[in-house]
């Protein structure tokens, strides 16, 4: 019924301060994108539990729709509430600096993503910003945590009960020129 359905989704997004850590095995899930761009539709109004819906709404092929959906009902992190597809996880992050490849691939698919709506997204519905630093490389846990912290006060700001679509922020902070020497590399944890 409905109410229930809009408990579940209002259960996720008043803990979404919560967050479940995945690692190992786990990070499969979050290798191909359309793994949490469908988490993600799960929580915008009308969600539907239909693989057509699903090809429809992120242009990916319907048999990897229905496997995805599948997949996730699998593990637990989505329901099919009377066609309705609600997410029943809380938000996922992955363990900060740890290499992997399956993270790498991830961020791989994203950057391609990203690029494809350069060209093709109108520029009302998107923003693309980017900036270069001089930048003291003993102030990089303090940049990435206040990356960290931006991208969640964001989140909060437009993942409403209202939300009526999926978007993707890619932050990317790397060096342009070549570390310099090992001094400079150890102030990096410092």
């Amino acid at each position: 019924d409905d109410s229930q359905i809009e408990e579940l989704k209002s259960d996720i997004h008043t803990s979404s301060s919560v967050r479940d850590v995945i690692e190992g095995d786990e990070l499969s899930l979050i290798e191909d994108w359309h793994y949490l761009a469908i988490l993600s539709l799960a929580k915008i109004k009308d969600a539907k539990f239909s693989s057509e819906w699903v090809s429809e709404r992120l242009g990916i092929p319907l048999d990897l729709a229905q496997s995805s959906l599948v997949q996730l009902l699998e593990r637990g992190l989505i329901e099919n509430c009377d066609g309705t597809l609600v997410r029943k996880s809380k938000p996922l992050t992955t363990s900060l600096d740890i290499p992997s490849s399956s993270i790498v691939e991830h961020h791989q698919q994203s950057i391609e993503k990203s690029l494809v709506a350069l060209e093709d997204v109108e520029v009302e519905f998107r923003d693309y910003t980017a900036v270069t630093y001089a930048f003291d490389l003993s102030k990089m846990k303090e940049a990435k945590k206040c990356i960290l912290d931006f991208h969640r006060k964001l989140g909060k700001l437009v993942e409403t009960e209202s939300a009526q679509d999926v978007y993707r922020l890619n932050i990317h902070l790397f060096p342009l020129a070549k570390v310099t020497s090992k001094e400079n590399s150890e102030n990096v944890n410092s």
